[in-house]
């Protein structure tokens, strides 16, 4: 008896090792399909857009063009670690959190049909054109609407 339940627990982990090594697998290759490292860089390089605006106000004096260089540099170098973290460390398990193996599987499926690599290929498009319409059609009127209410709380 005391050997079958040892053999029970030990056919127990492997398989569950097996199994949560396949999911491990199937995570990295959904985020490898999905180009999530591509679009953290993107959010990455705008974001440093706005940092580099913000330093260019704090570094002055002598030599400033060879000290913002020097930033950029670091900023670059660093935003490229803290992505690979991210995208190698942290997005797994955020997929693993809301989505199963099985849902997994469902994802790469897609995303390795025409319709995903189309899906992959035009959303950056998608939300240029969604940002751009956003600006024109409803952000002046939303900003009309907060000044107006800002005014009637003073």
């Amino acid at each position: 008896m005391k050997k079958y339940i040892i053999s029970s627990a030990i056919l127990f982990v492997v398989v569950f090792s097996s199994y949560a090594q396949d999911k491990s697998s199937d995570l990295q290759t959904l985020i490898d399909l999905m180009q999530q490292e591509k679009m953290i860089d993107q959010m990455m390089s705008n974001m440093s857009s706005i940092m580099k605006q913000q330093a260019q106000s704090q570094i002055t004096g002598d030599e400033a063009e060879q000290k913002m260089d020097s930033y950029i540099q670091f900023m670059t170098e660093e935003l490229k670690t803290l992505t690979k973290r991210l995208v190698n460390e942290d997005l797994p398990g955020i997929y693993d959190k809301y989505f199963s193996h099985e849902e997994i599987k469902d994802l790469i499926a897609f995303y390795e049909s025409s319709t995903g690599q189309k899906m992959l290929e035009k959303t950056p498009k998608i939300s240029k054109d969604l940002l751009e319409i956003m600006m024109k059609k409803y952000i002046p009127a939303f900003q009309q609407k907060l000044m107006e209410k800002m005014q009637s709380l003073k």
